[in-house]
């Protein structure tokens, strides 16, 4: 019974102060950056999930000690977070800086989380750090959360090193 009872309240510890890959109270500051991120420590990528993913010194000029590495293939998303839930209705656009080092490089997407059709995405293809921007933005009703979802490869396993990730409210 006591052997019972403790794992009741491990479960329910877990369940109530358990990790979340999302991050909450989104603040938007003057220049409209609501998430930015130079992957510099692990501490970094807490709240990231997914399969193949560690740092690398290979950075772009300005980007710090370390980048971002995500290698994948068939199964997807390889890396993943969420943001939000958003207090107001926001446009969101973002840049990243990214190496593709296989000929098929990767991608970033951010996407409605009730409505994953509803994306906007960069594809990684140059294999010297380059500097991608979306041309468009994305709606983001209230009350809504957005995942943000790094891919690298498709049907073949290959790597793709990202970094000085910023999101911004139009």
């Amino acid at each position: 019974m006591n052997s019972k009872l403790s794992f009741l309240v491990f479960f329910l510890a877990i369940m109530l102060f358990g990790c979340s890959n999302q991050k909450e109270n989104i603040e938007i500051v003057p220049d409209g950056i609501i998430y930015s991120n130079s992957f510099e420590n692990a501490m970094d990528l807490e709240d990231f999930e997914g399969m193949e993913f560690n740092l690398s010194s290979d950075t772009p000029v300005g980007g710090g000690d370390s980048s971002l590495v995500v290698s994948g293939g068939c199964l997807v998303p390889h890396l993943y977070f969420e943001l939000g839930p958003f207090d107001e209705t926001q446009h969101l656009s973002f840049s990243i800086y990214g190496k593709a080092q296989d000929i098929f490089g990767g991608t970033v997407m951010l996407s409605l989380l009730n409505d994953p059709h509803t994306n906007i995405s960069i594809e990684v293809q140059h294999s010297d750090w380059t500097l991608y921007e979306t041309a468009n933005s994305i709606e983001v009703p209230v009350g809504e959360k957005i995942n943000v979802v790094f891919q690298s490869g498709g049907i073949i396993e290959v790597t793709t090193l990202f970094d000085l990730l910023e999101i911004k409210s139009d």
